[in-house]
């Protein structure tokens, strides 16, 4: 696909660079505003594929509300049941079932192809008539049954040898083929009104000629009864059993092009999807669907990695619902929205438009612009902030600097002019990770310029930031990646992370009194000298998971609490002994990564294993005087407090007030509670 020409390629002489203000910096002695635009507004075939592979749910949501401007033949229409309610998921399913049959359909015609140019046969013989003389070997059967009818001139049954066609391969061939007519068949009924005139109903057609050119090959003679039988018997699986049989025993001269159909058989009767997404080529909405396509692919991008940080599922989505959310996270530190193409002041009814033009009448209009995505976060304090992204497919050299002016243009408009937050997410080709550009203000306010490639997602850190910045509105720290490969293990970690961040946001919403009375009560439960020695971070989880744990309904999700409570075991277990542990000695940190290692490295050297690292923990607690006895009476509650709550709740397992309250008792309550023990044991007071 080729970028816009005409009038509507960007002209780059007859615009003025954009004034040099407090934001934004230009130095016109290292080049021109010119010089900073590389013209294009296009994806590339690679980039565009990539683009709809990854953002295929929310794109089938896009074109099921039948409102996209790109051609005056809808992909899939506006429709509505007899009910006159909306059919979009019905559109949805018609639409992505029709484009996954056709793509089947290319593929299957293209393996088909690479068959018949050198299909299987076998050897067999048939019983046939031959005329005046015996030319082969006689049907001795057959001459005795028949009747005594003499001909003139006398004919002979022999059986002759001829090429068969009927085997394994060439009937699971076949057999393909035709399954996949008959989706395209199917889905093509199964369509709604106004489908029947769409792109798409015109390359299922042009498909369906294709393969059915490809079925009337030679090489599948005679395999119609058989596949037939096959789909009758169900008897699928014990076809692709012997194709692999003989694929396997070598009997197959060309086994190429029958490996693949193998492959795909075998991934459409596991259920798996019958065609990679991207693999049909979109391009008949025309050019302007790849800014379209850029803009929901970021929306995708950020959605999936705002859900990494927080370590939860990414929310399902449906762009064909204009007035609500594309994307909701509902948190402790309060609730965050995704909007995709709504205005300001319909996501903000208290945002106010400050300019306007007269329409006549003594009518005013408002000058609203529509950003791509707006970012609303909502404070558990009832604070409103607000961030604008706005992706721009256009490819750069430099910064988009005009565009980052446009953002400030949406925040004035609408009287955001403190703290504000904002992002350009521009086009890039580069397979390196390129830098994210990034301004702030006296008063706080922060604005990114994230270049992207589809193409190539993980070249860019720019979606991270994006995402940090997001949850920077509701005050979450940003998540520290691991170099490491993540494996189990690492995403209980992550888990628990995220909750503990997520703590923190809250405790930086709620009144200073209301930390400061959980806190007060939690020193004078634990005593000062044990208090003192907390970490200010984790005496702040401690009391935000009291204050929480304490206030939440009876149904809900005690998880974050209990791992706010776990926090302070961790501490002392980590700082007291695993770290001093591991210092001298890298490798040893992937034996105690988490709190189940690092309290079996304890045990083990309590029990005196001779391994190196077990051996280092002995003399960490040698060193400290630690009571070996005191903490061996510990371990098995603490293993117990880790297996039966920690790991549940990291697991996003619903953990319930009977939970929270049996881990808080065997935290914090009572003269056997398992902080101060540890804590005694340790020699920490």
């Amino acid at each position: 696909m080729t970028g816009p020409s005409g009038p509507d390629r960007l002209a780059t002489t007859a615009v003025d660079p954009p004034r040099v203000g407090a934001w934004v910096e230009v130095d016109d002695s290292d080049e021109s505003w010119e010089q900073t635009i590389a013209l294009g507004g296009s994806l590339s075939p690679e980039g565009r594929k990539a683009a709809i592979a990854a953002a295929l749910p929310l794109l089938g949501t896009y074109f099921s509300s039948g409102s996209q401007p790109l051609s005056s033949r809808t992909g899939i229409s506006r429709h509505r049941d007899e009910d006159g309610a909306s059919a979009s998921t019905t559109a949805l399913m018609a639409g992505l079932r029709l484009r996954a049959a056709i793509a089947a359909a290319d593929r299957v015609s293209r393996v088909l192809g690479a068959i018949s140019k050198r299909p299987t046969f076998r050897y067999a013989t048939r019983s046939v008539e031959v005329i005046g003389a015996i030319t082969g070997q006689l049907d001795v059967n057959r001459l005795a049954t028949r009747s005594a009818v003499i001909s003139n001139p006398p004919t002979y049954p022999v059986f002759a040898s001829y090429r068969a066609q009927i085997t394994p391969e060439n009937v699971l061939a076949y057999y393909a083929g035709r399954w996949v007519l008959r989706e395209l068949r199917e889905s093509q009924r199964a369509a709604i009104p106004g489908l029947n005139m769409s792109p798409e109903h015109a390359a299922a057609k042009r498909a369906a000629s294709t393969l059915n050119r490809s079925l009337a090959h030679a090489a599948w003679s005679d395999c119609d009864a058989s596949a037939s039988r096959v789909r009758r018997g169900r008897e699928e699986q014990r076809l692709v059993s012997q194709v692999q049989q003989r694929l396997r025993r070598r009997e197959v001269p060309n086994p190429g092009p029958y490996r693949e159909l193998v492959a795909w058989v075998q991934e459409s009767l596991a259920g798996d999807a019958q065609a990679l997404a991207g693999d049909i080529d979109w391009s008949f909405y025309g050019e302007r669907f790849d800014t379209k396509l850029f803009e929901i692919w970021c929306l995708n991008q950020i959605a999936r990695e705002v859900s990494r940080q927080l370590a939860v599922d990414t929310p399902s989505a449906d762009l064909s619902q204009r007035d609500g959310a594309a994307y909701v996270w509902s948190r402790p530190a309060g609730r965050l929205e995704l909007h995709f193409q709504r205005a300001v002041p319909s996501i903000v009814p208290e945002a106010r438009t400050l300019w306007h033009r007269d329409g006549g009448s003594g009518r005013e209009v408002p000058l609203r612009g529509i950003p791509d995505i707006v970012a609303r976060a909502l404070r558990a304090n009832g604070e409103s902030r607000l961030a604008i992204l706005d992706p721009k497919l256009r490819q750069r050299s430099g910064a988009p600097t005009e565009e980052l002016y446009k953002l400030l243009g949406y925040f004035a408009n609408h009287g955001v002019t403190d703290n504000v937050r904002g992002c350009i997410l521009f086009h890039t080709t580069s397979r390196s990770v390129s830098p994210t550009y990034t301004y702030e203000s006296d008063d706080g306010g922060v604005l990114l310029a994230a270049p992207l490639n589809p193409a190539d997602p993980h070249a860019s850190e720019g979606v991270k930031r994006v995402a940090s910045m997001l949850l920077g509105l509701l005050e979450i720290p940003t998540l520290v990646d691991d170099e490491r490969p993540a494996d189990s293990d690492d995403r209980v970690e992550q888990q628990v992370g995220a909750r503990r961040r997520e703590l923190l946001a809250l405790a930086a919403t709620l009144p200073s009194g209301t930390l400061t009375a959980s806190k007060g009560r939690l020193e004078a439960q634990l005593g000062p000298d044990l208090w003192a020695i907390l970490r200010p971070d984790v005496r702040t989880v401690l009391a935000t998971a009291e204050h929480v744990g304490f206030s939440l309904a009876e149904e809900a999700d005690y998880s974050g609490p209990i791992l706010g409570v776990c926090g302070a075991i961790e501490m002392l277990v980590f700082d007291l002994v695993i770290d001093p542990t591991v210092s001298g000695n890298a490798q040893w940190q992937r034996y105690c990564r988490t709190l189940g290692q690092a309290l079996a490295a304890v045990r083990n050297g309590i029990q005196g294993n001779p391994a190196p690292v077990y051996d280092q923990v002995r003399q960490t607690l040698e060193a400290r005087h630690a009571d070996v006895g005191l903490l061996s009476q510990a371990m098995p509650r603490l293993e117990e407090l880790n297996d039966d709550y920690r790991v549940p709740a990291a697991h996003r397992r619903v953990l319930s007030r009977q939970d929270w309250l049996a881990a808080w008792g065997q935290v914090l309550r009572g003269r056997h509670a398992l902080l101060p023990m540890l804590a005694e044991a340790l020699r920490a007071v």
